[in-house]
């Protein structure tokens, strides 16, 4: 995954506990991994994992806030803020760690719509304050909407046996994003 780096030299304890888990998920579904697993796979003690976290529910989640924390941080440095933008920086980070989402999401023990529509809403939060669109309401149902469109999407590309190229799903989701544009203010 991005967040953490594949430099050994450079990589934290937590960084380390989060590569074990990934790890992990891998060969077992989350239900099935313990802390006595993780600690013992990672080489460092309960209280070293208890320090960083208090569940490897928790790390999951810390790990997934980290990764929508560096998206936001990507957006809001641009310095002309599009939807596309956001839409493409996300996209692509997505396709970063897609292996991972897939562990995610192909586990039955994690309810992914809750936890990803979660993830959606603290980025659209963060961000659309910032992305002007004119005539388009960024806030509400309209977000729910749109981010529950970029979701599905993105559940069937992880999904599909058929790889998609990344240009291509974008190209799918800005013509989409373009249409809704259009359809809500017609006159542009």
């Amino acid at each position: 995954m991005n967040l953490v780096s594949k430099n050994t030299a450079e990589i934290t304890t937590r960084d380390h506990l989060f590569l074990t888990i990934i790890e992990l998920m891998k060969k077992k579904k989350i239900s099935e991994i313990t802390v006595k697993e993780i600690v013992y796979t990672a080489g460092v003690s309960r209280r070293t994992f208890y320090s960083y976290f208090s569940s490897l529910s928790d790390a999951l989640h810390i790990y997934l806030d980290l990764w929508v924390n560096r998206i936001t941080r990507e957006v809001l440095s641009l310095q002309e803020r599009e939807v596309e933008d956001y839409v493409r920086i996300f996209m692509k980070h997505w396709y970063q760690n897609m292996d991972f989402f897939k562990l995610l999401l192909t586990d039955p023990s994690i309810n992914y719509y809750r936890d990803f529509s979660g993830l959606f809403e603290k980025m659209n939060k963060e961000i659309s304050q910032e992305l002007p669109r004119e005539g388009i309401n960024t806030t509400g149902y309209f977000s729910l909407f749109v981010n529950g469109g970029i979701f599905t999407i993105l559940y069937h590309w992880t999904l599909s046996d058929i790889p998609v190229p990344l240009e291509d799903i974008l190209s799918i989701v800005v013509r989409i994003l373009d249409r809704m544009e259009n359809l809500i203010n017609p006159e542009q």
